[in-house]
């Protein structure tokens, strides 16, 4: 046994007064006999040793002082040490925060309520010399506080985690972990896993922390469930027209569930869904002809894991996409418009464009120059998207050069895997004059002639386009490929900052294009958590903490206060199969849940409490019966 708080030990010192006490409060009875020869024998004994006898016969007095050592004990922390190592312990806590520990068990406690519950007793086992650290994961880990005796601290920040909609990565966590325990030596180390091992075998346990010893404590009973696993948008050249929707039942039991579409809180549509054991089925619902705006999908009934029983997506209007074409010559490319049904077309002359254009419109998410770029004029500045294609003339600054000028090049080559280049062919394109370019290793070559490259793509997260040729140059707006191209390229500039699918996954970057104009951007999170946002080149707002499911708001300030919503969802199988699992393996060998683990020092501060309170009440039993047992005192003949 030892004690985590040995100064309590001192209290032991209020035996002396008790003990005092006892002796002052006895009182010899007087009685009345015929002669005192019989009782000289019985005086001398007690005049030898009264203090032992006075205290072999109150048992009262042994019951109050072992009450007090009893209460002593508890409060200096009493432990029964049942390891056999009396060396100082170094603890490192994993707690699995991922989404399938927010499932709610019998009781109403989350699985990650528990696991809290078995760090506690945990930590009240832990002496003065042990240390402790604690690191929460899910896909990636985090270190909450590192070794540390300073109990409040660690309880303070075990009551602050909160499960997330992410899924598992004990990998993650075994890693961080690892740099920890290399520097510490390798006796008394222990690690603690709290989950309930519902994610896939571990390869390796790294090396640093071979010679631990690993405790797999498992959370958890709670085995069906129904979830939803998958939700696709039919996408259209302006809008969606349907949602495609899948629904799993990894449990072991049929299910009948309900899929239900809402707006605004207003019901658009309802689907059964008949599920047996381990099955997934799939439905569609119809979103032609409804407004724009956030539509959830709801399984019916809820059941113990809620995050995956709802699902958010956004249904946007056709967007307009403005594109300027800055020219003195060209008329085709004001005709771009009638390549995609969204686009906005605006022709004008080199010397009409200043730092302002676009102003008017709201801005322009393309510009197009053709053979000349005006002065103090730069895409992903004012009004104008980063997006750009220099047709015969470069960007300022970038360092690209044109090669002498080449008449009737041949073309040789073209990538065809490269997006732009989808669907497009070169064969039958002829070109007159053109200028082989030097833009450097990095830029991608979409055509390329024998004398060098024709067309380049410009290394960057920005789209920027270089050709070597000008358009009357050539037979190019005369050929299936000069359509297909611009379309491939408006497409590219237009999804930049889009939402693919409707939705952005947990755990994916939020990114966003600022309106023209804007000064500030903030995000507020389901949670009601606001946060301030960067501005990034070509006005971009980024927002990598989705890690919980729901609408997250963007509120932008400028000329005009606009707001954005952007659902988050999340959409896992892996984690949306929630039965525990008994075991977990690690290095290929299985690990067996032992939830007796974290008592491997058991604390007796309660037990030393209760057993405290019984032997006061014997000693008040007692009491009372002596005091209903002794004789009253007769008079003297």
């Amino acid at each position: 046994m030892s004690f985590l708080g040995p100064a309590w030990l001192l209290l032991t010192l209020i035996a002396a007064p008790i003990i005092l006490i006892w002796f002052l409060r006895q009182r010899r009875e007087p009685r009345t006999v015929p002669t005192i020869f019989l009782w000289r024998r019985a005086m001398d004994e007690e005049r030898v040793a009264p203090i032992i006898r006075r205290l072999t016969r109150s048992i009262l007095l042994l019951l109050q002082l072992l009450a007090l050592l009893l209460i002593v004990f508890a409060a200096a922390g009493a432990v029964l040490n049942l390891a056999l190592s009396g060396k100082s312990r170094r603890v490192i806590l994993l707690i699995d925060r991922s989404a399938s520990m927010g499932t709610l068990e019998q009781g109403g406690a989350t699985r990650l309520a528990l696991a809290r519950a078995k760090v506690r007793d945990l930590i009240g086992t832990l002496r003065g010399d042990d240390r402790a650290m604690l690191i929460v994961f899910d896909s990636s880990a985090r270190i909450l506080t590192g070794f540390t005796n300073d109990e409040r601290r660690v309880l303070s920040l075990l009551d602050r985690i909160r499960p997330t909609d992410l899924p598992t990565a004990l990998d993650e966590a075994l890693a961080v972990a690892a740099a920890a325990a290399a520097t510490q030596p390798p006796d008394g180390l222990e690690l603690f896993l709290f989950s309930d091992g519902a994610f896939p075998p571990v390869a390796d346990l790294p090396e640093s922390l071979s010679q631990a010893g690993f405790h797999f404590v498992g959370v958890g009973k709670e085995t069906e469930n129904g979830a939803l696993i998958s939700l696709e948008l039919d996408l259209g050249l302006d809008a969606p027209k349907r949602v495609y929707v899948q629904v799993a039942n990894p449990g072991r039991r049929p299910q009948r569930r309900t899929l239900r579409m809402e707006k605004d809180g207003q019901v658009i549509d309802r689907r059964a869904a008949e599920l047996s054991a381990g099955s997934t089925a799939g439905t569609a619902f119809d979103l032609e002809g409804l407004a724009s705006g956030i539509y959830t999908v709801t399984l019916e009934p809820k059941d113990a894991y809620a995050a995956d029983d709802q699902v958010t997506f956004m249904v946007a209007d056709a967007p307009v996409h403005r594109v300027l074409v800055v020219t003195s010559k060209s008329r085709v490319l004001a005709r771009l418009s009638d390549f995609h049904p969204t686009v906005e077309v605006y022709a004008l002359a080199p010397e009409a464009v200043g730092s302002d254009a676009g102003r008017d419109v709201g801005g322009f998410e393309l510009t197009i120059f053709d053979g000349v770029v005006p002065e103090g004029v730069a895409p992903g500045t004012g009004y104008l998207g980063p997006a750009a294609v220099y047709l015969n003339c470069a960007p300022p600054g970038e360092g690209i050069s044109f090669g002498a000028l080449l008449e009737s090049p041949t073309l040789v080559d073209w990538d065809g895997a490269h997006p732009l280049n989808r669907s497009v062919s070169w064969s039958d394109v002829l070109v007159a004059n053109a200028s082989p370019i030097d833009a450097g290793r990095e830029a991608s070559v979409l055509l390329e002639a024998t004398e060098g490259p024709l067309i380049v793509a410009l290394p960057g997260t920005a789209l920027r386009i270089v050709t070597g040729f000008s358009l009357e140059d050539s037979n190019f707006t005369l050929r299936l490929a000069f359509p297909i191209f611009f379309a491939n390229i408006m497409e590219r500039a237009f999804r930049g900052g889009a939402t693919e699918g409707g939705f952005v996954p947990t755990g994916g970057l939020l990114v966003r294009r600022a309106p023209p104009g804007t000064s500030a951007a903030r995000i507020v999170d389901p949670e009601g958590h606001r946060r301030d946002l960067a501005l990034r080149p070509g006005r971009k707002v980024t927002f990598a903490e989705t890690s919980r499911a729901g609408v997250y708001q963007l509120e932008f300030d400028g000329p005009a206060a606009v707001t954005a919503q952007v659902p988050v969802a999340f959409l896992s199988r892996e984690e949306s199969d929630i039965a525990p699992r008994p075991a977990i393996e690690i290095s290929g060998r299985a690990k067996t849940s032992n939830p007796q683990a974290v008592r491997a020092n058991l604390p007796l501060r309660n037990t030393l409490l209760y057993a405290a309170l019984v032997v006061l009440m014997a000693e008040w039993l007692l009491w009372i019966l002596r005091g209903r047992q002794r004789p009253l005192p007769k008079a003297g003949i």
